[in-house]
């Protein structure tokens, strides 16, 4: 039996308390086998008590104090990555169980170095303005993909040879 790539999931954080432990709850839960993968949190200057709730969990927790950006986040957790695969997704999401399965599969099966996938909006109790900008405009991953060659990092899964040597450049 081949032994599965190892896998670093990368989260930005930021002032997100009340989603955070959601996120992590279903990352430490998926159903690739637990030695395989590594969780992330890079804190991006918290003023609430999001750190708090993220310590109570088996991840790493880094910091990225210089710069206010996920993407600052973001390059800060891909410095420390032990992954051959590296995984995106927001302190906003909830992945599925099956997740890292997929887009470990996505990347194999296409002999891909990039793979992406749905991200569901789930909008609030009372819908605003700007949720229903962003589901209509930023959250459309297949249409992203063929028509401006981009996605998202809500749910982004790339080969680390291919990440890694790019630096600090993922903006």
């Amino acid at each position: 039996m081949k032994i599965k790539p190892y896998v670093t999931i990368i989260i930005p954080l930021y002032n997100d308390k009340d989603r955070i432990s959601n996120c992590i709850a279903a990352l430490v839960k998926q159903s690739y086998p637990s030695e395989r993968y590594e969780i992330i949190v890079v804190d991006n200057n918290s003023t609430d008590n999001s750190v708090a709730v993220v310590e109570k969990y088996p991840v790493k927790i880094l910091y990225e104090k210089d710069i206010q950006s996920s993407y600052a986040a973001r390059n800060r957790g891909i410095k420390a990555a032990l992954g051959e695969i590296i995984a995106f997704t927001d302190s906003d999401c909830t992945p599925v169980h099956g997740w890292v399965s997929e887009g470990v599969k996505a990347l194999q099966e296409n002999n891909a170095d990039i793979a992406s996938g749905n991200v569901r909006f789930i909008f609030s109790s009372q819908k605003t303005g700007a949720e229903i900008y962003d589901s209509l405009t930023n959250m459309q991953i297949e249409q992203n993909i063929a028509e401006r060659n981009v996605s998202k990092t809500a749910n982004l899964f790339v080969c680390s040879e291919v990440l890694i040597p790019l630096g600090n450049s993922l903006q």
